[in-house]
């Protein structure tokens, strides 16, 4: 497994805020390199002065705040932090996100949150190791969203059954679906984002 420095993994973040929902194929032709390439400056990768300006200059981000954190005296991101919990619910950090891919994809961004994911059950969709955000609110039957159920916040997709019960998805085949009350489970919010996190 490859480790990745401190510096790296927070370079990988700002990639992360900045990218929103674009995707990497995207970023490799504004910059003029391979996919497979950006997939490492996703990671935290640093990349050569030519291709970082290129890249800053298509995200619409400040050079200087994309390769170190530091911000030029006259760009200020437009930025919401958002509570980091983990499958307890218990807040282990922050995550940044731009104010325009929140308003994107959030019904209400000032109650959103990003939520670790551990586990293969939703597998490939939302891999181990990987943040979603989750909006609180309605879900539609089929979405990915998060559950709480005996204390522990999960991602599921769920079907809401005759008789009061509810059918709770995996995306991994090889997970047996489950079915339960609906007073057992309690629906937190849907999913809007899915962000892979470098491991280090």
């Amino acid at each position: 497994m490859i480790a990745y420095s401190e510096e790296e993994q927070a370079r990988a973040e700002r990639f992360g805020i900045a990218l929103g929902t674009r995707s990497l194929t995207s970023v490799g032709k504004a910059a003029g390199v391979a996919t497979s390439t950006v997939a490492g400056y996703a990671k935290g990768k640093l990349p050569t002065a030519d291709v970082a300006l290129r890249i800053a200059d298509f995200l619409g981000v400040d050079l200087r705040w994309y390769i170190s954190g530091e911000q030029s005296a006259d760009y200020a991101p437009d930025a919401t932090s958002l509570r980091l919990l983990n499958g307890s619910g218990h807040v282990v950090g922050v995550r940044h996100f731009a104010n325009d891919v929140l308003n994107g994809v959030c019904s209400a961004p000032s109650q959103a949150f990003c939520l670790e994911v551990t586990g293969a059950a939703m597998a490939p969709t939302v891999c181990s190791a990987s943040e979603v955000v989750v909006d609180p609110g309605e879900v539609e039957d089929g979405h990915l969203c998060v559950l709480s159920v005996s204390g522990r916040y999960l991602v599921r997709r769920i079907q809401r059954l005759h008789g009061g019960k509810v059918r709770t998805i995996h995306d991994n085949s090889t997970f047996i679906d489950d079915v339960t009350e609906v007073g057992d489970v309690a629906i937190v919010g849907r999913v809007v984002l899915i962000v892979s996190r470098p491991q280090a």
